[in-house]
């Protein structure tokens, strides 16, 4: 892992330290000030930092390979989400919020069209460049990703490609959405079914579209991204 790999890793730990800070504040002066500031450390530092790293390092779909010391743009991404991702409960307040968690997701770079259905568990581990069109409803415990981790030639390589989710689909209970995924506008998910990286999912049966399907790694379509040497 490269110098800045390494620094960014930090981000996670300053991220829940700099709560703690203001969450002690808030309890000690309990005022309109101490309770911005608050909210500030917990949903706006990730973000000041995730878009100030993107202007300089951005992800873009695509192989990233991770056992060489260079830099991935994604690595970046993933510690700014972290905390996010390890305490969920900071996402699913959000939803008792009038499309609060929908607003949040765009924050990050997501496209949430109007009208989506979140359950309360559902775990999206990449919100930047998701793409949900309207009306969309998503299941209970619904695990979406945009990233996965396999082995390539004996090295260790990084695939992202954000899903998109068409207009008017439904997404069944814990059902699992991996990178490179298209669900057409009006498509079923069934409960608990997995599709595959790169799945194009119709309004038939999806069991029938697996064919359509690239597993992992083969994605000729796709060429290498040069890494940041840093």
């Amino acid at each position: 892992m490269s110098f800045l790999g390494k620094l960014v890793s930090l981000f996670p730990l300053g991220h829940f330290l700099a709560i703690l800070a203001a969450g002690s504040y808030f309890l000690l002066e309990f005022n309109l000030l101490a309770g911005v500031l608050l909210v500030l450390a917990i949903y706006g530092l990730p973000l000041v930092f995730f878009w100030g790293h993107r202007l300089i390092f951005p992800t873009k779909n695509g192989f990233y390979p991770l056992d060489q010391k260079v830099y991935c743009p994604w690595w970046g991404d993933h510690q700014f989400q972290k905390l996010f991702n390890l305490f969920p409960a900071l996402e699913r307040v959000l939803s008792l919020i009038p499309k609060a968690y929908p607003f949040w997701l765009r924050l990050w770079g997501a496209k949430i069209g109007r009208g989506v259905y979140f359950t309360g568990r559902i775990e999206i581990l990449d919100r930047p460049g998701l793409i949900i069109g309207d009306g969309v409803i998503l299941g209970y415990e619904v695990a979406i990703t945009s990233h996965c981790i396999s082995k390539m030639n004996k090295k260790l390589v990084l695939y992202y490609n954000p899903p998109q989710l068409g207009k008017g689909a439904f997404i069944g209970a814990c059902a699992k959405i991996p990178p490179g995924a298209v669900i057409a506008s009006g498509a079923k998910v069934p409960f608990g079914f997995e599709l595959m990286m790169n799945q194009h999912l119709s309004e038939q049966s999806p069991v029938a579209d697996k064919k359509r399907a690239l597993p992992f790694p083969d994605l000729p379509w796709f060429k290498p991204v040069k890494p940041v040497s840093l």
